[in-house]
């Protein structure tokens, strides 16, 4: 499990941990949800407490509709989880890579949406 070698990562030294980064292609919400109490929980259980782990990021990417639900506390096993940040970030393309005439609408114009 790790233990006192995670002892100099911890949230006072600013060390965060993401937990399943693009969790989306490969889980739903509700199982994600429970992997994360489950991770989270044996690594604070590790390394001897919440105030000795790092910080925990949760989402890593994942569809905005995730936030409500892995905000919500009663969907946790754990009561109140560690959930210290929430990441998000979308990939932008355009019609033409080459052509920056294309960037406006393409990267750019798609990031509004965001």
């Amino acid at each position: 499990t790790g233990g006192p070698k995670y002892a100099n990562y911890n949230r006072k030294m600013g060390h965060v941990w993401e937990l399943f980064n693009e969790a989306e292609h490969h889980y739903t919400v509700d199982q994600y949800i429970h992997d994360y109490d489950v991770v989270v929980q044996e690594m604070v259980d590790a390394v001897g407490g919440v105030d000795k782990a790092p910080a925990f990021m949760g989402i890593g990417g994942a569809s905005p509709a995730w936030y409500p639900e892995f905000l919500n506390q009663s969907k946790h096993v754990v009561h109140p989880p560690p959930i210290d940040y929430i990441s998000t970030h979308f990939y932008a393309g355009c019609s033409n890579r080459t052509d920056p005439n294309t960037y406006s609408s393409g990267f750019f114009g798609r990031a509004k949406s965001f």
